[in-house]
Protein backbone atom coordinates (compact mmCIF):
# COMPACT_ATOMS: atom_id res chain seq x y z
CA UNK A 1 0.00 0.00 0.00
CA UNK A 2 1.00 3.64 -0.34
CA UNK A 3 1.25 4.05 3.42
CA UNK A 4 3.81 1.24 3.65
CA UNK A 5 5.85 2.85 0.89
CA UNK A 6 5.86 6.16 2.73
CA UNK A 7 7.06 4.49 5.93
CA UNK A 8 9.78 2.64 4.01
CA UNK A 9 10.96 5.92 2.45
CA UNK A 10 10.94 7.59 5.86
CA UNK A 11 12.95 4.72 7.37
CA UNK A 12 15.48 4.90 4.52
CA UNK A 13 15.85 8.67 4.97
CA UNK A 14 16.30 8.28 8.73
CA UNK A 15 19.05 5.69 8.30
CA UNK A 16 20.76 7.78 5.60
CA UNK A 17 20.79 10.93 7.71
CA UNK A 18 21.73 9.13 10.93
CA UNK A 19 24.65 7.27 9.40
CA UNK A 20 26.16 10.19 7.47
CA UNK A 21 28.47 11.23 10.30
CA UNK A 22 29.80 7.72 10.86
CA UNK A 23 30.38 7.15 7.15
CA UNK A 24 32.11 10.50 6.65
CA UNK A 25 34.33 9.93 9.70
CA UNK A 26 35.59 6.65 8.22
CA UNK A 27 36.90 8.38 5.07
CA UNK A 28 40.54 8.82 6.05
CA UNK A 29 42.84 10.84 3.81
CA UNK A 30 40.04 12.85 2.19
CA UNK A 31 40.08 16.61 2.92
CA UNK A 32 37.08 17.74 5.03
CA UNK A 33 35.74 20.24 2.49
CA UNK A 34 35.83 17.60 -0.24
CA UNK A 35 33.76 15.29 1.98
CA UNK A 36 31.30 18.11 2.61
CA UNK A 37 30.99 18.81 -1.10
CA UNK A 38 30.32 15.11 -1.80
CA UNK A 39 27.54 15.15 0.77
CA UNK A 40 26.01 18.25 -0.81
CA UNK A 41 26.24 16.73 -4.31
CA UNK A 42 24.34 13.68 -3.07
CA UNK A 43 21.70 15.85 -1.45
CA UNK A 44 21.38 17.93 -4.62
CA UNK A 45 20.77 14.83 -6.72
CA UNK A 46 17.92 13.82 -4.40
CA UNK A 47 16.37 17.31 -4.28
CA UNK A 48 16.73 18.40 -7.92
CA UNK A 49 13.52 16.73 -9.22
CA UNK A 50 11.40 18.65 -6.70
CA UNK A 51 13.23 21.87 -7.55
CA UNK A 52 12.60 21.43 -11.27
CA UNK A 53 8.93 20.70 -10.64
CA UNK A 54 8.45 23.79 -8.46
CA UNK A 55 10.52 26.03 -10.76
CA UNK A 56 8.37 25.04 -13.75
CA UNK A 57 5.18 25.93 -11.85
CA UNK A 58 6.39 29.34 -10.64
CA UNK A 59 5.15 32.48 -12.28
CA UNK A 60 7.79 34.67 -13.86
CA UNK A 61 8.98 37.50 -11.65
CA UNK A 62 8.01 35.73 -8.43
CA UNK A 63 11.52 35.92 -7.03
CA UNK A 64 12.75 39.43 -6.37
CA UNK A 65 16.36 40.59 -5.94
CA UNK A 66 15.92 40.45 -2.16
CA UNK A 67 14.93 36.77 -2.41
CA UNK A 68 18.06 35.93 -4.42
CA UNK A 69 20.26 37.74 -1.89
CA UNK A 70 18.61 35.91 1.01
CA UNK A 71 19.03 32.55 -0.74
CA UNK A 72 22.70 33.31 -1.44
CA UNK A 73 23.36 34.22 2.19
CA UNK A 74 21.54 31.08 3.32
CA UNK A 75 23.66 28.98 0.95
CA UNK A 76 26.87 30.49 2.34
CA UNK A 77 25.83 29.72 5.91
CA UNK A 78 24.81 26.18 4.94
CA UNK A 79 28.22 25.68 3.32
CA UNK A 80 29.90 27.02 6.46
CA UNK A 81 27.77 24.71 8.61
CA UNK A 82 28.61 21.57 6.63
CA UNK A 83 32.25 22.48 6.14
CA UNK A 84 32.80 23.07 9.85
CA UNK A 85 30.87 19.93 10.79
CA UNK A 86 32.88 17.72 8.45
CA UNK A 87 36.08 19.39 9.62
CA UNK A 88 35.13 18.68 13.24
CA UNK A 89 34.78 14.96 12.43
CA UNK A 90 38.53 14.91 11.75
CA UNK A 91 39.38 16.74 14.97
CA UNK A 92 37.09 15.31 17.64
CA UNK A 93 34.93 12.29 18.33
CA UNK A 94 31.72 11.65 16.43
CA UNK A 95 29.66 12.15 19.60
CA UNK A 96 31.18 15.56 20.35
CA UNK A 97 30.88 16.61 16.72
CA UNK A 98 27.19 15.72 16.63
CA UNK A 99 26.62 17.44 19.98
CA UNK A 100 28.05 20.69 18.64
CA UNK A 101 26.36 20.51 15.24
CA UNK A 102 22.91 19.82 16.71
CA UNK A 103 23.06 22.37 19.53
CA UNK A 104 22.03 25.29 17.29
CA UNK A 105 18.44 25.38 18.67
CA UNK A 106 19.94 26.21 22.08
CA UNK A 107 21.86 29.12 20.55
CA UNK A 108 18.71 30.38 18.85
CA UNK A 109 16.77 30.25 22.13
CA UNK A 110 19.61 31.95 24.02
CA UNK A 111 19.77 34.80 21.49
CA UNK A 112 16.01 35.36 21.24
CA UNK A 113 14.85 38.82 22.36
Amino acid sequence: SAKTGHYALLAFALVAVSSAGAVLQQMDGVPPLLKASWRMYGTSIVLIPGFIYQWARMEEGTLQRRDWILMSISAMFLALHFGSWIWSLDHTSLVHSLLFVTSHPLVVVALMP
